[in-house]
């Protein structure tokens, strides 16, 4: 297949969304693009009203020449949800393959294929991203304010919470009353100060708060737990996002911004419980949706038969379910714990670190002499 056939366009809803739920469709342009040697271009930044040209450098116009090559190519065909469950697999990039094979198009004929929805789940994406994070750390700002934001070299790491909290455009606030799987509801941020004192008193972590509300919303949080923020600085919706996905650990909000910080990152994230949907037994955020239950190419099913077979592999979720009232238990804060340690740059030997070379020798019991006495003894 030649390059130059195929055009891999991430869809817009009406004039676009918020970054979070743009990315989604350009990580399925490009694992489409990917899958047949296309052409992935860009979400139509130029009549998105959050103005996300200015953070990518792209042209305010790329929405009407995207327009052009639908009405001048002469096959213009959407992969949609129904086409990739006909098509199932896990990864999109083989479903979308599998589908355009079905298709037999004529050779040497461009197409143009519009891929769009929040549809297919996170875990289907994963492969794309490399390129996601690669265009989000080009794009404006981003590096000068994330590194404006970054610990500086030399001291000792400290666990490093992430803080999500979503206001403006929230209407609602979500109460443990309200039901499972309610998205785009406010958290109350006694629901985050909860949490945060919580792992400041088991772990002295380092706080840093993302929101789109404005400082005096957030002077409660503020005060408890004195996060590195983000206020001072300008264009920062994808620097905040990345930020986000950096941390050790997340305590998000109800909302697609969260979800692609956790996707992004490695880090650890403590859910509310209350939002979580039950099913056969088990937790899960998507229960509520019939395409996930399905038994052929379900993501939810699929998952709950694989930890069903195998119980232990739910003891290494990076995900806590905490329900109102009840304490982070001793496994998860543990497990934070050690994540800081794995970091530490005074046992990395390639940062100038340093290891015992009998560390069975060093480890201290009440009453032992510290390593410095250790070493003058063996020295004389």
């Amino acid at each position: 297949m030649s390059r130059s056939r195929f055009f891999c366009v991430p869809k817009a809803v009406g004039r676009g969304a918020g970054l979070a739920n743009e990315l989604i469709p350009w990580a399925k342009a490009c694992l489409a693009a990917h899958a047949i040697d296309g052409h992935c271009l860009h979400p139509a930044w130029g009549m998105n009203p959050r103005r996300y040209w200015r953070h990518f450098g792209t042209s305010r116009l790329d929405f009407a020449a995207y327009r052009l090559l639908e009405l001048i190519y002469p096959v213009v065909i959407t992969f949609n949800e129904r086409a990739y469950r006909a098509n199932y697999d896990p990864d999109f990039g083989q479903a979308f393959a599998n589908w355009v094979h079905s298709l037999r198009l004529p050779r040497f004929v461009p197409v143009v294929f519009l891929l769009e929805g929040m549809w297919g789940g996170l875990g289907a994406l994963d492969r794309s991203r490399p390129f996601l994070l690669s265009q989000l750390y080009r794009s404006a700002s981003t590096l000068t304010n994330i590194m404006a934001k970054m610990p500086a070299a030399g001291r000792s790491r400290r666990v490093r919470v992430g803080i999500h909290y979503r206001s403006g455009d929230f209407k609602g606030t979500f109460y443990p009353g309200d039901g499972q799987g309610r998205w785009n509801r406010r958290l109350p941020l006694s629901w985050y100060i909860e949490i945060c004192c919580e792992l400041k008193a088991a772990l002295d972590p380092e706080f840093v708060l993302v929101t789109d509300a404005p400082r005096a919303e957030c002077e409660l949080i503020i005060d408890a737990v004195q996060p590195i923020t983000t206020f001072d600085q300008d264009m920062t919706d994808v620097s905040d996002l990345l930020l986000l996905s950096q941390c050790d650990c997340i305590v998000p909000s109800l909302s697609s911004f969260s979800l692609a910080a956790i996707w992004l990152g490695s880090a650890a994230y403590i859910w509310p419980g209350e939002h979580a949907v039950e099913l056969s037994s088990f937790l899960t955020l998507w229960g509520d949706e019939e395409q996930t239950r399905d038994e052929k190419c379900g993501e939810t099913a699929r998952n709950i038969r694989t930890v069903r077979a195998e119980p232990e592999m739910a003891r290494y979720s990076r995900a806590f379910v905490r329900y109102t009232g009840r304490p982070l238990s001793a496994e998860f804060l543990e497990m934070l714990r050690q994540h800081s340690l794995f970091a530490q740059s005074c046992t990395d030997l390639i940062r100038y670190g340093v290891l015992p070379t009998c560390p069975d020798d060093y480890v201290l019991q009440d009453g032992e002499p510290e390593i410095a006495e250790l070493v003058n003894r063996e020295e004389s």
